[in-house]
């Protein structure tokens, strides 16, 4: 009937979200990693937000140590997005945030083999937001004041991976014992 078809219309933003974090989350460790995850937010034609990507150095000067840290052992150099609305209305604020660990090995405490395979999926969290910021992007206008941050990063077993008991300080200020 014309009432369903029309439910099923209005829910394609929806469904296309749920696609491509499915597709994000099942891509192999090889293709997903930090930056070719930078490569394909940014190679999509937002609408609604503005990609800002902070690189290495960035992330250096501003003091995001954990990331760094986790991203110490890999060869691939760790990045955060955030996607900030292209108009931003004067609403409360909100902010979803992404983990998106492409691969964690474990660094030094590296993990058994059975829980291997699954850390490919330690980025779920990063395609999840990623999913919702293009069905936000879909729509005529954004629904909330909304900022999307997603931080992505490889934990591998190179000889610069952090070690059990280092301690980092936080973006926030806080010490962080791992």
């Amino acid at each position: 009937s014309s009432r369903e078809h029309h439910y099923i219309e209005e829910k394609i933003p929806l469904y296309n979200a749920i696609i491509e974090a499915r597709n994000l989350i099942n891509m192999p460790p090889r293709d997903a990693n930090p930056e070719s995850l930078v490569h394909h937010t940014l190679s999509y034609k937002w609408k609604q937000f503005d990609v800002q990507v902070f690189d290495q150095n960035e992330l250096e000067k501003i003091g995001c140590n954990l990331i760094l840290a986790v991203g110490a052992g890999s060869r691939k150099p760790p990045y955060m997005m955030l996607l900030v609305p292209k108009k931003p209305q004067k609403w409360e604020k909100y902010a979803l945030v992404g983990k998106g660990v492409t691969f964690d090995a474990g660094g030094i405490q590296i993990k058994p083999d059975t829980a291997m395979l699954d850390m490919k999926c330690d980025m779920s969290w990063a395609a999840a937001v990623l999913g919702v910021a293009k069905c936000l992007d879909s729509l005529p206008h954004l629904p909330a004041n909304v900022i999307i941050a997603v931080g992505l990063t490889e934990n591998m077993t190179g000889g610069n991976a952090y070690k059990p008991l280092d301690i980092y300080k936080a973006y926030n200020g806080t010490s962080v014992e791992i």
